[in-house]
């Protein structure tokens, strides 16, 4: 017999039932607990006594599964289904990825009611190790773990040197393609294994000084679905010799329609076609994380196609390591304090957090990297906006403060994990006893 609160019918809440197995089957003393337990559930359902509801609260939002194992073969991809819970209506903000081998299919509609949403993640075989993805709802944040086991494509400092020691033993020539940039200047993470960044896609041209260097699709960045009017990526790339958009290398949804056209070399497609031709080029990833490598003989005929991390193996041309062009794609301003709300009542605590780490997290990133998704650890969430503020503020660990700031009798609600921020990918030494230690500000 099984009583269960319909208040949490969807699937996201845990099914809180009152399971009464004890309960003998037959006989009259079956009949009579099942009376007593009748009289029971009516009465708590007249009287209003809440006997369902879980014993610690359900946070505002969560994700399901919140660890994930993904097998992948190189370059093989494969999409995942997360499910998004959400305890009240809301609407979802941003997904964000630490790698970008992790890519969200975001939803059209991103009002969300209270319940479920399908949050379709599509992920690469590129880089094996934690990925860490973070889904911002205007009710609040929550993150997922995904571990992707793979070999991966290896390392791109050596699949470079293996081509370019293949291509001059038989004279041919190598044509490498980054497909959609869009206006990607950063790679995707703080850590080693992280892929992209515009300063390596420049040094490709010391990789392969002999080799074609082409940008397709969208090279600048493509907001709103307008790319930028003033282009800036694509100038800076082109003074180290890549080539945009070029007449014999074309994008299309319908590969073999373009192959009967004269002169072309190679059509990139952006659908799902499965069309065994050495000219139909499949890109992997997009934002500069992956090139993809031609080897083409003298009269023009693709001999085979590779893959190639843009990784920290790869050199990097000094003067665009720093380069901040593009759109950024965290919005911060730069004026906002919202801890300074908290400093009336917890005067030592603010001052405390002042002279912490957390206070000059934004602070402490290079400029190129404040409107980059590395700025969202570093920078606090302004409420029921895309905006955030320029430090590790009160608001960014302690779930609630905002509606305690405004009605200091109503408590906050817990603090934030520090392993959102501080997880496996980007602190893997991470002791929370020790960097509690540092910054305890009391209460």
């Amino acid at each position: 017999m099984d009583y269960k609160d319909s208040r949490f019918a969807g699937g996201c809440a845990n099914d809180y039932r009152l399971r009464l197995a004890f309960i003998p089957q037959n006989g009259l003393l079956a009949g009579l607990v099942r009376l007593i337990v009748l009289l029971v559930l009516i009465t708590v359902t007249c009287c209003g006594v809440d006997i369902a509801a879980p014993t610690s609260s359900t946070p505002p939002v969560s994700i399901s599964p919140a660890w994930s194992r993904v097998e992948l073969a190189p370059g093989a991809s494969t999409t995942i289904t997360l499910t998004v819970c959400l305890s009240e209506p809301g609407q979802l903000l941003s997904v964000e990825a630490d790698c970008g081998c992790v890519q969200a299919i975001l939803p059209a509609e991103r009002n969300v009611p209270a319940g479920m949403l399908e949050l379709p993640v599509r992920v690469v075989g590129v880089l094996p190790g934690v990925k860490t993805l973070s889904v911002r709802t205007s009710t609040g944040t929550a993150t997922a773990t995904l571990h992707v086991v793979t070999p991966g494509l290896g390392e791109g400092a050596a699949i470079a040197a293996e081509l370019q020691k293949q291509v001059s033993a038989a004279g041919q020539r190598l044509v490498v393609i980054v497909h959609d940039l869009r206006g990607e200047t950063r790679n995707c993470g703080c850590s080693g294994g992280s892929l992209g960044g515009i300063d390596h896609v420049a040094a490709l041209r010391d990789l392969f000084p002999t080799a074609r260097l082409v940008l397709s699709g969208t090279v600048e960045s493509n907001e709103s679905g307008k790319s930028s009017s003033a282009p800036v990526v694509g100038p800076a790339l082109a003074r180290y010799g890549w080539e945009i958009a070029p007449t014999d290398i074309v994008v299309s949804s319908d590969p073999l329609a373009e192959l009967e056209r004269p002169g072309l070399l190679a059509v990139i497609t952006t659908g799902d076609h499965a069309v065994a031709n050495q000219r139909v080029v499949k890109p992997v990833l997009d934002r500069g994380a992956v090139a993809i490598v031609l080897v083409v003989t003298p009269q023009g005929t693709i001999v085979s196609q590779h893959l190639m991390p843009i990784d920290r193996t790869l050199p990097s041309v000094a003067a665009l390591a720093n380069f901040a062009g593009g759109s950024p794609t965290v919005q911060i301003d730069r004026t906002a304090t919202p801890s300074t709300a908290c400093a009336s009542c917890h005067v030592t605590a603010h001052a405390t957090w002042s002279n912490s780490a957390h206070a000059r997290a934004f602070a402490s990133l290079l400029p190129a990297d404040q409107g980059t998704n590395c700025a969202t650890c570093h920078s606090t969430p302004l409420p029921k906006t895309v905006v955030r503020a320029p430090q590790v503020g009160c608001i960014a660990c302690h779930t609630g403060a905002e509606v305690h700031a405004a009605a200091p009798t109503t408590r906050t609600t817990g603090v934030v994990d520090c392993r959102t921020c501080h997880d496996a990918t980007h602190h893997p030494a991470f002791n929370r006893g020790t960097a509690w230690e540092r910054i305890d500000h009391g209460k």
